[in-house]
């Protein structure tokens, strides 16, 4: 099965989910909070906030690379849906990182007095990274018992890029990635306070641009703006939660990837193929 036709598969199965939950009369429904199972105690705490570090890369095969430690800002909200027949949820998740010491290894672009690109000569520098990513989601949980609940979720999310390497003939650079995230997570409790979760998610590039202020390099000089229309993205992670004093604490370490292929052509021109991975480790509380 073709990857177009998996996604639009998922996306018809939460589709009939969600508005299967929305003819039942309420007379037909218990209320999250009533219900039993796994779901039934997640849901009582709907916020996550989270800090952490990130293992960052960025690859254009052949043309340059960069590297470092990001530090990571989270916060998350899901709103449970009181009219489902089964345990659904409506989520908004937003992070920030960013680090200003990371390692660039590449070249410095040269411009003639007209503005026109010359040559590159090899250049190491410090180079500055934030990364701010949201998506939305809704999610059903399929599997709910005592101790176990497996969701399944889909939604759209932005992935962004900033960065700007240092010298004086470098330039600020801003991609921006729109994708479908589809995704599952489960959900183990293993005795009274300790619960094990595990998560994959699958992001279906939809468009992407690479932004180039190049009137940093060359005084006047007007943006370029590439169009990236292909790529692909994916995400794993495993964590834990165990209860303290009321609050679950959290720590979920993860690894995601984005593939992206090279961009149209503007003037003399490209963005090439590139490739970021993230490896990153959180600790947090859910309330």
């Amino acid at each position: 099965m073709s990857l177009q036709r998996w996604s639009l598969l998922v996306s018809l199965t939460l589709l009939s989910s969600f508005a299967g939950a929305q003819v039942k009369t309420r007379t037909q429904l218990r209320p999250p909070q009533a219900r039993t199972g796994l779901a039934a105690e997640l849901a009582a705490k709907p916020w996550a906030l989270t800090t952490g570090l990130i293992n960052y890369h960025y690859d254009e095969p052949g043309v340059m690379k960069i590297g470092g430690t990001l530090v990571e800002l989270a916060g998350i909200y899901r709103h449970h849906l009181q009219s489902s027949v089964r345990p659904s949820y409506l989520m908004a998740d937003l992070r920030y990182a960013t680090s200003s010491s990371n390692s660039y290894d590449g070249g410095i672009m040269h411009f003639d007095k007209d503005g026109d690109y010359t040559h590159t000569t090899p250049n190491s520098a410090k180079s500055k990274d934030a990364i701010v990513e949201f998506k939305g989601v809704y999610g059903s949980t399929l599997i709910n018992t005592a101790t176990h609940a497996l969701d399944l979720y889909g939604g759209l999310g932005r992935w962004q890029l900033n960065n700007k390497v240092d010298g004086s003939t470098a330039y600020r650079r801003e991609a921006v990635y729109l994708y479908l995230p589809v995704g599952v997570t489960s959900a183990r409790k293993v005795g009274s306070t300790f619960v094990w979760t595990m998560g994959a998610e699958l992001d279906i590039y939809l468009n992407g641009s690479t932004t180039s202020k190049m009137g940093d390099a060359v005084k006047g000089a007007s943006d370029i703006v590439h169009n990236q229309p292909s790529g692909s993205g994916y995400s794993v992670r495993t964590g834990s939660e165990f209860q303290v004093a009321g609050i679950s604490m959290t720590s979920s370490i993860y690894y995601q990837v984005w593939d992206i292929e090279t961009s149209d052509v503007v003037g003399k021109f490209i963005e090439p193929k590139n490739r970021t991975t993230m490896l990153g480790l959180n600790l947090g509380a859910r309330f």
